[in-house]
């Protein structure tokens, strides 16, 4: 049977050491665990996760207890299972943040690539709405309907041509024209 201490003698028991100490601190750990765990657990830890953050509380709550300056305002046990949780609290946000620096810097980075070829995107677009401005109107228009992929008839009849043969023959004259100028212009050659 397990020799039962009040607060008084855990008390005295850490700042004299020795056997005494030892005691003690076999006696929390039969005596007290359970609570810490049920603690631990009641807000979403796990058993191991409580007797770690126990394990890591361990000598700076014997270190204050040893203090003289030490004032007990409550139940040693309840003062030593706050410790307990609030390390645990600490252990949990170090991994929150470990993962959630992790997720943003992956996030970060396909972000920073999306932003990137949006930005590349955006600029062949500009280039090529340049280099149709350049070709008139009339062949931006029947190029732009060519590159949606509408039919030459579709194109025939949207730009009042009299058959699908004038939309093909129209649509190779600017073709031709686009040809002719990407040659004189080896800026928009890559395009």
């Amino acid at each position: 049977m397990i020799k039962k201490y009040v607060d008084q003698e855990i008390i005295e028991a850490f700042r004299s050491g020795g056997q005494a100490r030892e005691r003690v601190w076999y006696f929390i750990n039969k005596e007290w665990r359970d609570q810490v765990i049920s603690t631990i657990v009641s807000k979403g830890g796990t058993s191991s996760e409580a007797l770690e953050a126990q394990q890591e509380i361990a000598v700076p709550f014997e270190w204050r207890v040893r203090r003289s300056d030490f004032i007990l305002r409550n139940k040693l046990s309840t003062y030593f299972i706050k410790c307990v949780y609030y390390r645990w609290l600490g252990i949990k946000k170090m991994e929150r943040d470990s993962k959630t620096e992790e997720f943003e810097d992956i996030h970060i980075a396909e972000f920073v690539e999306s932003v990137e070829q949006e930005i590349v995107k955006k600029e062949k677009d500009n280039m090529l709405d340049d280099i149709l401005s350049l070709l008139g109107d009339r062949c931006k228009k029947i190029l732009l309907y060519y590159i949606n992929r509408y039919t030459m008839v579709e194109v025939a009849e949207n730009m009042g041509f009299a058959s699908e043969h004038v939309a093909k023959n129209e649509k190779k004259k600017c073709k031709d024209k686009l040809s002719l100028l990407l040659r004189e212009n080896p800026l928009y050659k890559n395009l």
